[in-house]
């Protein structure tokens, strides 16, 4: 009889979802079960090849939340990360201890690096030495991140991005794939790099920045 470890994923984007279904299979060699609660009803077909992935697709008022665990937030945006987490905590009372952070063993993270609550390494990723993780962030494939460097709350780093070392980044901020963050640099929070970017000097919070080097092109429409 195969064992399951059962997980319940707080979501919206079926894709994220897919891909977390992925990483978690190669963690625990494809014994998964998954409750995926939504807050409001819905069916979607979830595309992924784990035949021995079982899950269900439930309304978040058919879980039972008492001492709940092994929750994570199946959501990429930062702002809707941040919308699904105060959903769940304001009207379930879901804390923040109950979230686990996903490591995908084809990361390297190093000894030094500190997380705190729902974060989410993707394949190929690098940490150097002394990363700060604050929650609920998500670091996709192929990221570099240098030493000393602090990243906030619900922030998403998509494919490829390269931050160097003692930057800061501040919560709710996306950056876009291939994005290069030089030495020493702050993003204030809920601000959004473009793709392909590169950012040599520091970019204020509230912000849409883009190009090489990268300007202000407006503000940001994701304030929280």
């Amino acid at each position: 009889m195969i064992k399951y470890k059962h997980y319940n994923i707080f979501g919206l984007s079926e894709a994220t979802i897919s891909h977390i279904f992925e990483t978690l299979s190669n963690l625990n060699e494809n014994k998964i079960q998954a409750t995926i609660v939504h807050n409001v009803p819905y069916n979607p077909k979830l595309p992924f090849a784990h035949k021995n992935i079982i899950h269900t697709i439930i309304s978040d008022s058919k879980l039972d939340y008492k001492g709940i665990k092994n929750c994570f937030l199946g959501v990429h945006r930062p702002h809707v990360k941040k919308q699904v987490y105060n959903y769940f905590e304001n009207e379930h009372e879901v804390n923040p201890s109950s979230y686990i952070n996903i490591v995908s063993k084809h990361s390297i993270v190093s000894s030094t690096t500190k997380m705190k609550f729902g974060n989410y390494i993707c394949d190929g990723t690098i940490f150097s030495s002394y990363v700060n993780l604050a929650s609920f962030i998500t670091i996709s494939k192929g990221c570099i991140i240098g030493h000393h460097t602090n990243i906030g709350d619900f922030c998403t780093l998509n494919q490829a991005v390269q931050i160097a070392g003692n930057c800061e980044i501040g919560e709710n901020v996306s950056i876009g794939m291939a994005a290069k963050i030089v030495d020493g640099i702050t993003i204030g929070k809920n601000t959004i790099i473009g793709a392909g970017s590169l950012v040599n000097k520091n970019i204020p919070e509230g912000v849409v920045a883009y190009g090489v080097p990268a300007k202000i092109i407006r503000t940001s429409e994701t304030k929280l």
